[in-house]
C-alpha cells in the first residue's frame, strides 16, 4: 500500500520563501534603525563633549554632516552618477577633515 504524500507546488514554494525573505528583511531594517538611532546618540555626545573654546561653525558643520552622509549613503539609488557624487561627498568630507587644525 503506497501513502499519498502531498507535495508543495511551485508557487506555493516562491511564496514561502518571499515570506521568509520578507522576515529577514523586517529583521534588517530594525537592525538599521537601531545602528541609526546608536549614530545619532554618539554624533550628540560627540557635539556636548567639544569644549565650548574649541566649538565653532565648522566643528559643528563636520559633525552634522557625519549623519547626513549616513542618510544619503541609505537613499541612494544604484545609478551611476549617485554614487559618483557620494564617493566625492566622502573625499570632500576626508579632506576638510584632515585640513581642520583645532587650536
Amino acid at each position: 500500500m503506497s501513502r499519498y504524500i502531498p507535495t508543495r507546488f511551485p508557487h506555493e514554494i516562491q511564496i514561502s520563501q518571499i515570506i521568509e525573505q520578507q522576515k529577514r528583511l523586517i529583521i534588517q531594517i530594525k537592525e538599521a534603525q537601531l545602528l541609526r538611532a546608536e549614530l545619532e546618540t554618539c554624533r550628540h555626545r560627540l557635539l556636548e563633549s567639544i569644549p565650548g573654546h574649541i566649538k565653532c561653525d565648522i566643528t559643528h558643520n563636520i559633525i552634522d554632516k557625519l549623519g547626513r552622509d549616513f542618510v544619503n549613503d541609505n537613499q541612494l539609488t544604484t545609478t551611476t552618477s549617485n554614487n559618483i557624487t557620494s564617493t566625492t561627498d566622502k573625499t570632500n568630507y576626508n579632506q576638510n577633515i584632515t585640513q581642520l587644525k583645532l587650536t
